[in-house]
């Protein structure tokens, strides 16, 4: 749908653009979508000489990966992009993957470096054992 120039300049004419649902219903975008009228970059984003556009999203009352994981599905399974087009995904949900990243290979060799050091403290696989089968608990404050 174009709508005419004086309309596009016009957030009260935008706000009151009348959709149709596919059973039929009509709603105003208004009751939709929060529209306004807001400072942005002018100008067309590149990236590897393709156009580039950036879809921001602030989650409230939602764990991200949580949110991003459900909207992920959501996209899959309902939008059809055309050839040509992708998908990424990033933010401060990019930067919560690559922490997790870091993590699954800090934390496993952190557990094993407490072992180490408990072993040679006690000299004994048994105390040490015993003493890390408590982390668990521990961490969970049990």
């Amino acid at each position: 749908m174009r709508l005419p120039e004086r309309l596009r300049d016009s957030v009260d004419e935008i706000r009151a653009i009348t959709l149709t649902a596919p059973s039929g219903a009509q709603v105003q975008l208004d009751s939709l979508a929060k529209i306004q009228v807001t400072e942005g970059p002018a100008q067309v984003s590149r990236e590897t000489a393709k156009r580039r556009i950036v879809v921001g999203i602030n989650v409230k009352d939602r764990d991200l990966g949580g949110f991003v994981a459900e909207l992920q599905q959501r996209v899959a399974a309902e939008v059809r992009l055309p050839e040509g087009y992708y998908l990424q995904w990033g933010g401060q949900f990019q930067n919560m993957q690559r922490a997790l990243g870091h993590l699954t290979i800090i934390v496993p060799v952190t557990v094993a470096a407490i072992f180490f050091l408990l072993f040679l403290l006690f000299n004994s696989l048994r105390f040490a054992a015993l003493i890390i089968t408590v982390l668990p608990f521990a961490s969970i404050g049990g």
